[in-house]
């Protein structure tokens, strides 16, 4: 205590504060509750000092530093939970409007569903011969011959357009260029204004060109049309669910931070304790030059002498002094 030990522990403290914002580079670190080796510096800089002040300002800096850690990460935190509300807001828009089509398209398909008695397929309106597999055989095969000389694709932007239809709803063929001469197909069938996937993803060389994988084709088809009718309550379960994925990021979103105000106090009471210790520190080098140059002794002014005492019985009366003359000489030896 009182030794210079303080004036080394606070170099090391100031040195280690420093390293640590160079190697803080852990994006993925969520709070920092452990007391660092800096905060021990400080605190024993703080204990040679002999001033319980000084440990008070190291705790202080201390708690703050954790504190200022856990406001970070919530701060982080309403970020996401206000991108997650922004993406359920967009998921509720889409919702609504594909449960609207939905709706439509259940209405219009009624209880005209596809059956493998029933199941048709054309190319650009030329109806395909032959029973399911022989039609959906014959309407992948026409598919895939006309993607490669599309001449979007060939421009490298790709299309999206009607191919084809299965009974009387169009088959739309989506198909974008991929790396190096790769092309991938999503096939979709349109019921009313409604998209219903039927594969998506799909590589131009993965479409298939023989009985058994058309079949398996043309059943996705069939079911996508089928399942239009169930679409309604499914995307109401979804839409329930965003709503309620919602309302929990809308929460973390709002939620105010618990430590705000013992940060805000901690804050203050460390600003006073420095403003206090540097009042007295400028007091006490201002009483230290002082001492060792103090100002130069002022010598007093010199007193008029005083007029002599006049001795007692003596004629205290002034006295003139008569210049000396000389003596007379004759007139003769004058002139001589």
């Amino acid at each position: 205590e009182g030794t210079y030990d303080s004036t080394g522990w606070g170099m090391v403290s100031r040195k280690g504060k420093f390293i640590e914002q160079v190697m803080q580079g852990d994006r993925s670190q969520r709070s920092a509750e452990d007391i660092s080796e800096v905060s021990q510096y400080a605190l024993a800089s703080a204990l040679a000092s002999g001033d319980d002040r000084a440990v008070r300002v190291a705790e202080l800096e201390a708690d703050i530093g954790r504190l200022t850690n856990l406001q970070g990460d919530h701060e982080k935190s309403v970020r996401v939970a206000q991108g997650e509300r922004h993406s359920a807001d967009n998921s509720i828009d889409y919702f609504n409007r594909r449960i609207a089509r939905a709706e439509a398209a259940a209405a219009l398909l009624g209880e005209d569903k596809i059956t493998p008695e029933n199941f048709t397929a054309a190319v650009k309106g030329k109806k395909l011969a032959g029973d399911r597999s022989e039609a959906g055989l014959a309407m992948m095969a026409a598919i895939k011959k006309q993607i490669p000389g599309h001449a979007r694709l060939t421009g490298g932007n790709g299309f999206e357009e009607e191919l084809a239809t299965v009974n009387k709803w169009p088959v739309v063929v989506r198909a974008v260029p991929g790396a190096g001469s790769k092309v991938y197909v999503d096939i979709h069938v349109m019921v009313g204004d409604l998209k219903v996937e039927v594969v998506q993803g799909l590589e131009y060389g993965s479409i298939p060109d023989d009985g058994p994988g058309a079949n398996g084709m043309t059943t996705r088809m069939m079911n996508a049309v089928n399942r239009v009718a169930s679409m309604p309550a499914q995307l109401q379960n979804e839409l329930a669910g965003t709503k309620k994925m919602r309302e929990v990021a809308d929460k973390r979103a709002r939620a105010p931070w618990p430590q705000e105000s013992e940060l805000f106090d901690k804050v203050a009471e460390l600003a006073n304790l420095k403003k206090e210790m540097a009042d007295e520190s400028d007091a006490a080098e201002a009483a230290a030059a002082a001492k060792a140059n103090p100002p130069p002794a002022e010598v007093p002014a010199e007193a008029p002498a005083a007029a002599p005492a006049a001795e007692e019985g003596t004629d205290s009366t002034p006295r003139f002094s008569m210049p000396e003359v000389p003596e007379a000489q004759p007139f003769y030896s004058a002139l001589a």
